[in-house]
């Protein structure tokens, strides 16, 4: 388990460490279509990330592991603070809401339509471990974290590839040979053709049982010497 501070995913063969960025630009809509509309199209601010793609690839299920630095820690950081949302995709970028305003409406912060159920434990002090409550579609997401008032929000970028998940899947599963039966092993039998008479040498595990030749009893085999049987 990752020891630094820092958010980390969970990943063969080990942990990759999540390089966030400090929320820095944000974009508000257009205000002459909100003007024109007179509120009813709601003027919106977003978040936007450089980039079509984030740098970090996971699978559908991702496990992060979140320690946060010793003066965030102490000032009541943790893995609650931490909201898991989907990201709106364009050319060039990738963006979230954090306020709306119009004749209906007003909001300020991560709008829920964008948030993802995340569960959340304390594998130990100071370390958490997040994951997605249910699987994740492809696509870009991010991890965004509120460090309190007056400090920058962070941001932990990933996308998600759902063929991943199957290719780890397809590879660790081993197939077993088949496993053909084995044959009965069969006594060794020694025969005289001029008489007719052949000896068989029996023996039994745990010694002690019973001997039959066909339906009939033979005796108690009670040492390996062999007996004579008609054939």
């Amino acid at each position: 388990m990752p020891a630094d501070p820092g958010m980390y995913v969970l990943a063969a063969p080990g942990y990759t460490k999540v390089l966030g960025q400090i929320v820095t630009f944000r974009r508000t809509g257009s205000r002459f279509v909100s003007g024109v509309t007179m509120g009813i199209k709601a003027r919106k601010e977003n978040v936007q990330l450089l980039g079509p793609h984030a740098q970090t690839v996971v699978d559908g299920q991702p496990v992060f592991y979140f320690i946060p630095p010793r003066l965030e820690a102490d000032a009541g950081v943790n893995a609650g603070d931490l909201v898991l949302l989907r990201l709106g995709e364009k050319k060039d970028r990738r963006q979230f809401e954090v306020a709306a305003e119009g004749v209906w409406r007003a909001s300020e912060g991560i709008s829920i339509t964008h948030q993802i159920q995340l569960l959340r434990s304390e594998e130990k002090t100071g370390v958490y471990r997040i994951k997605p409550a249910s699987m994740l579609g492809s696509g870009e997401y991010a991890l965004y974290l509120a460090r309190g008032e007056g400090t920058a929000a962070y941001v932990y970028d990933f996308s998600v590839d759902v063929s991943r998940g199957r290719e780890a899947e397809a590879t660790h599963v081993a197939v077993a040979p088949p496993v053909a039966p084995a044959e009965p092993k069969k006594a060794p039998i020694e025969s005289n053709s001029a008489t007719g008479v052949g000896t068989v040498s029996v023996t039994s595990e745990p010694s002690g049982a019973d001997v039959y030749s066909g339906d009939s009893f033979v005796s108690l085999s009670v040492d390996p010497s062999a007996r004579p049987l008609r054939r």
